[in-house]
């Protein structure tokens, strides 16, 4: 399973009966591609049908061999009888990508934006989807899901590829690239094969997140509906003095000891993972958009958690590198340890316990503004380039 740290992804949803039904049914509505609110979403541009001019010269191009290009071209211009086949395969799959289906999904739930795209203002919900290597998790599972990519430029489509291989990276490529406009939202996507029809949940749901402003009548339907299904719901707040969502903990409800995720507890203090999330705040503002950083949060025993800052390269297939890595209680949160992930060298920290918050900042300026850490981006920014 690609991005093993990614083990929970989320879908916002608005306050209305289809939403209600995700919980009685336990099935998602699959939408077809044309109903998205992005106009160049699966509507990458590709020739209105292949000629054996554009994949010779595609072909030639990219470097294939004169042997494979004899296979689909013939000498005098036009396609042999298995090169026409393979180009009208080609043609008919992408037409018929605008008939499957697609399940959107992120990597956060707290995003201020989708919240109030996706979910009619705050008012709606967001599923909480558990994703695992597991048979029956479709979210495990990299060949119908993974993340969305997002570019800058315009891609181009290698039609001399499509040829050789219609059944490739061609479809994915359609299906899963995006504006770096979309790049705040972290979407995964999950691909069936028919469209704009109910499927199967992908994964388990794990806990249903209350908007802000829920009314009180949905409200009163989503906790009947997740009391009767054994699922836990937790409402959604304004973190005090920040433009942030935090979960609303109420102490008295067991299932905060059962649930690993980014927490704020009995306080309004921030948590490490959350101090974490500011930098990487700081480093998107920064970087721009060739590097994306990101916060993963886990559970481990003792009622400990880790938390990684980590970069990636969405040009380079969402190429990842972990930057540090703290582990703190579930509880007051320090102690804690953090690790420099990328070493020690030009005086870096290795590893250094922290009693305070103040401490843990101290600490975490000292790596992230170190040679090593402006050297190691530098280099990530030089292949984007």
């Amino acid at each position: 399973m690609i991005y093993p740290r990614i083990t929970k992804l989320y879908m916002y949803k608005p306050p209305n009966g289809y939403t209600l039904d995700i919980l009685r049914e336990e099935r998602l509505w699959a939408a077809k591609p044309k109903h998205f609110n992005d106009p160049f979403d699966c509507d990458l541009e590709v020739a209105k049908g292949i000629t054996a001019d554009d994949c010779l010269e595609a072909m030639r191009r990219k470097g294939h061999s004169q042997r494979e290009i004899d296979k689909y071209v013939t000498a005098d211009g036009n396609f042999t009888l298995e090169g026409q086949e393979r180009a009208d395969k080609a043609m008919q799959l992408i037409k018929d990508q605008r008939n499957m289906g697609i399940l959107c999904l992120s990597e956060e739930w707290d995003s201020i934006r989708m919240w109030s795209h996706y979910a009619k203002d705050h008012t709606g919900v967001c599923f909480e989807f558990t994703r695992a290597a597991d048979a029956e998790n479709a979210l495990g599972d990299d060949d119908i899901c993974s993340p969305v990519n997002y570019f800058r430029h315009y891609p181009q489509i290698d039609i001399g590829q499509m040829l050789l291989n219609p059944d490739g990276g061609t479809i994915g490529l359609m299906m899963k690239t995006k504006s770096i406009d979309w790049s705040y939202e972290k979407e995964w996507r999950l691909i069936t094969l028919q469209g704009d029809q109910k499927c199967e949940l992908p994964g388990p749901i794990s806990r249903v997140i209350l908007g802000i402003r829920i009314e009180d009548e949905f409200k009163s339907c989503i906790e009947k509906l997740c009391k009767a299904h054994n699922i836990p719901c937790v409402q959604a707040r304004k973190a005090n003095r920040e433009f942030r969502i935090v979960e609303e903990i109420r102490q008295h409800r067991k299932a905060q000891r059962d649930y690993w995720g980014d927490l704020q507890m009995f306080s309004d203090r921030p948590t490490p993972a959350q101090i974490l999330k500011e930098q990487a705040s700081v480093f998107n503002e920064k970087i721009g958009w060739q590097i994306s950083a990101t916060v993963v949060t886990s559970g481990l025993a003792k009622q400990q958690f880790r938390s990684t800052l980590a970069v990636t390269v969405p040009a380079l297939d969402r190429y990842h590198l972990d930057i540090v890595t703290v582990i703190y209680p579930l509880k007051n949160h320090y102690p804690l340890t953090l690790s420099d992930d990328l070493g020690d060298e030009d005086g870096g920290l290795s590893e250094v316990s922290c009693n305070s918050e103040q401490g843990f900042r101290d600490a975490l300026h000292r790596v992230l503004s170190s040679k090593r850490t402006t050297d190691t981006l530098n280099s990530l920014l030089s292949l984007t380039a």
